[in-house]
């Protein structure tokens, strides 16, 4: 069975954080998408320890060149989307 997948941007600390604990919690795959890729160190080890597959992309929303970027990934990552978490 496939599992549902999200997209959480401002993901690697704070509210984001808690969102994608909270997802990975209740069986979904996991997509962060932020800028400060020195703050997801251990990220992928806490997501997975939860049973989520994680995938990072930095990302900056500002840029809407990045947004059918990050849609793409995570199709070819996941298959599907079915969350989006607007953090950042």
């Amino acid at each position: 069975m496939t599992r549902p997948a999200a997209i959480i941007t401002g993901g690697a600390r704070g509210i984001g954080l808690a969102c994608a604990e909270a997802l990975a919690n209740v069986g979904f795959d996991i997509l962060v998408a932020d800028l400060a890729e020195k703050s997801t160190n251990g990220l992928a080890d806490n997501l997975a320890a939860r049973g989520a597959k994680y995938t990072y992309v930095s990302c900056d929303i500002a840029d809407l060149a990045s947004h059918a970027a990050l849609v793409d990934v995570a199709t070819k990552t996941f298959g599907r989307i079915d969350c989006l978490v607007n953090n950042a």
